[in-house]
């Protein structure tokens, strides 16, 4: 109707688009609904829905790949990761659209945070940092707010990292060196939030005067939750949905359950990547960061997630700690890549990987036993999406027997 879309007037007495997150009225790619096709019935079409959200797991698929190939990963490792994190369990699984939209903008987040961390010269580091807080920005203006944390979590624990590891011996080097990490944080998060003001001021005193539907009722949108009505984390056994997301009939704790499933061979490679590349510094901080998260994950059972709440400002924002399952992901699609170049590297012997061929071997065995039973069993029942598992299972065994076996052709 050529109007400006600021006031929704069907929502309650009527609500601003600027102070709800949720329509995600700055977000750029949202103007492509300007010129979206209607139905006889004057809706957007649900098939420009289908195709807008496939256009965004390919854009992720593209800042996957170049953040590998940043990392300096083989073409096509960085494919193959590429194809892992927009296709596994929680971006593909989670049902909200602005979510989604949110999650496709860490890899390339962390690509210009690792330019930045890299580059020596002052103006450089400086304009790469920008960069990072301006794609931090654009996933504020999804309104994925949960994923922006998880997010900045990574830039600040990133950039802590290298610091870390890469400090040089000489102590007036090392102040300057903590200094220039520091410099690239607060650039990316004074960038970000400069940029999202338009959006966060708003938002800010529109939750004032608001309450947000959790668990037990209404609640001012503007207080800190409390902790016993958070949503309740993932249980310990979540940790089998890594082969079998279909396992204990998909009931894995909380309200709402992401698994973080990549694939079996993507794991495989993962491990992979853990077992001969751990001197690598970013294999071990994405190691880490994937178990911390799925520790994180569970919620109440943990108490890195209660002391955390407890000390991070905003962390409530976050009341799904099951929502951390995206690091998770986004790690294991990382360390994938890492395996398989590794795997396939010419300059491997086949001598490194005797020790994982009984592993293989004990795995087969199990996996078809477990196939098998219920044919002789009757008493015994299998799922039909377990069974594919098991299925699936059986030939990453064997892709990967005959790897560890045969060196890999082109």
């Amino acid at each position: 109707h050529f109007r400006i879309p600021l006031w929704d007037p069907y929502e309650f007495a009527g609500s601003p688009f600027a102070g709800s997150l949720q329509p995600a009225a700055y977000y750029p790619l949202q103007f492509l609904f300007a010129f979206a096709p209607l139905t006889r019935d004057g809706f957007i079409s649900p098939g420009f829905y289908h195709i807008y959200m496939a256009l965004a797991h390919l854009l992720c698929a593209f800042f996957m790949f170049a953040l590998l190939r940043e990392l300096r990963c083989s073409h096509y490792a960085a494919f193959i990761g590429a194809c892992v994190f927009p296709l596994s369990g929680l971006l593909t699984r989670m049902f909200w659209p602005m979510y989604i939209e949110s999650c496709i903008w860490l890899p390339v987040i962390f690509l210009f945070l690792l330019r930045a961390l890299r580059t020596e010269r002052r103006d450089r580091y400086l304009l790469e940092a920008a960069f990072c807080g301006f794609c931090l920005a654009m996933s504020v203006f999804t309104g994925g707010m949960a994923f922006f944390f998880m997010q900045a979590i990574c830039v600040i624990t990133g950039a802590i990292w290298f610091a870390m590891k890469f400090a040089p011996e000489s102590a007036v080097e090392v102040r300057a060196h903590w200094l220039r990490a520091g410099q690239i944080m607060i650039t990316a998060l004074a960038v970000a939030a400069g940029l999202s003001a338009v959006q966060l001021l708003p938002a800010n005193e529109y939750g004032k005067q608001t309450m947000r539907f959790i668990d037990g009722g209404a609640f001012p949108s503007a207080e800190k939750i409390p902790y016993d009505r958070l949503v309740p984390g993932v249980w310990p056994h979540s940790i089998v949905s890594a082969v079998f997301p279909f396992a204990f009939d998909g009931k894995f704790g909380g309200e709402e359950y992401y698994s973080f499933y990549v694939g079996v061979v993507p794991l495989c490679l993962a491990i992979i990547a853990i077992w001969k590349c751990r001197e690598s510094v970013w294999v071990r901080y994405l190691a880490g960061l994937a178990v911390l998260s799925f520790v994180y994950a569970m919620g109440e059972l943990s108490p890195l997630h209660g002391l955390l709440y407890a000390l991070v400002p905003l962390l409530w924002v976050t009341r799904a700690a099951n929502r951390f399952f995206y690091l998770l992901s986004f790690s294991l699609a990382i360390l994938a890549a890492f395996g398989l170049d590794v795997l396939i590297s010419p300059l491997s012997p086949r001598s490194w990987w005797q020790p994982a061929k009984p592993f293989l071997k004990w795995i087969a065995i199990a996996a078809a036993a477990a196939l098998f039973l219920p044919s002789l069993y009757v008493q015994i029942t299998l799922n039909i999406w377990n069974a594919f598992s098991l299925l699936l299972i059986l030939g990453a065994c064997g892709l990967f027997a005959y790897l560890f076996a045969n060196p890999a052709r082109p």
